[in-house]
């Protein structure tokens, strides 16, 4: 999945773009040599890390541990590995439901009459599901699931440095109405990116050059990108990627398909026809 490394690279970005005290907690008790790569990763990214002890060997306890030590020390950010898992496993799902509670007990701020604290509905801020970019129709079902159970807030898609698409990505992204916000490009630490039209462009350019899989980059850019769902925006990207139609020797007709397709858009028939006129003027001056 690339979960772990994920970790590894956000820490980075956080300790050296947002200037920010990064703890991470290793709380992948479950695959082995997890833990002692989220420390490789720790020392790469010069940041600290909480592992598992002989007190506090299940998840919940490696997190609570975590969660003491970042309240005790002023860490600003707590970055959380969990183990990767598939959504019929009911035990592991439910260990990152209680997970999730106990993030929400540990950082609360009011207490009920009988001085237990009160769970903080705000926390954690960012609940993130890292997905493979070669992953299939599992994805979504499984996705669905945590969903219910935990509340995701976005999507990271790891290893698009393949010849993967990241298909499932973006049945995900339209069918939970959740963002896309990082992607692995690669296993260098500075290889996550934010995910920009621009890149999506670029993507696409690379995409009707090297293969006739085009039509299949478009739909990814205009279903992860929420700003691309505007017609002046989505203009100005068939006016950066058009021109290379020609060059690519991609048909017309398959983009101009891709577009008036009811899969990837709910716009009235006539708008369809539009915008596949406007994309062939494009193409062909």
């Amino acid at each position: 999945m690339g979960k772990t490394t994920t970790i590894g690279k956000l820490a980075h970005r956080l300790r050296t773009e947002g200037n920010q005290t990064v703890l991470m907690a290793a709380c992948d008790t479950f695959r082995a040599g997890a833990v002692e790569q989220l420390q490789q990763w720790a020392d790469r990214a010069e940041v600290d890390m909480v592992g598992p002890t002989e007190k506090a060997k299940t998840p919940s306890a490696v997190l609570y541990s975590a969660l003491d030590k970042a309240v005790a020390e002023k860490y600003n950010t707590v970055l959380v590995d969990t183990s990767g898992r598939l959504s019929n496993n009911e035990a592991l799902t439910a260990e990152l439901a209680k997970m999730k509670r106990v993030i929400q007990k540990r950082l609360s701020n009011e207490k009920d009459e009988e001085g237990k604290p009160i769970m903080n509905q705000s926390v954690p801020h960012e609940t993130l599901l890292v997905l493979d970019a070669a992953q299939g129709r599992m994805a979504l079902d499984s996705a669905r699931v945590w969903n219910q159970d935990i509340g995701l807030t976005g999507l990271i898609l790891t290893k698009l440095d393949g010849s993967a698409r990241g298909g499932s990505v973006v049945a995900v992204s339209r069918d939970l109405k959740l963002p896309v916000k990082l992607i692995g490009v690669g296993e260098g630490i500075d290889d996550l990116r934010d995910v920009s039209r621009t890149c999506c462009v670029c993507r696409v350019k690379r995409s009707f050059c090297e293969s006739m899989s085009s039509d299949y980059a478009l739909l990814s850019l205009y279903s992860l990108n929420p700003i691309a769902s505007s017609k002046d925006c989505w203009e100005s990207v068939l006016q950066e990627v058009g021109p290379h139609l020609v060059g690519a020797k991609v048909p017309c007709w398959r983009l101009g398909w891709l577009l008036c397709a009811k899969s990837v858009t709910s716009e009235p028939r006539s708008s369809k026809r539009q915008r596949h006129r406007s994309l062939w003027k494009i193409a062909n001056r």
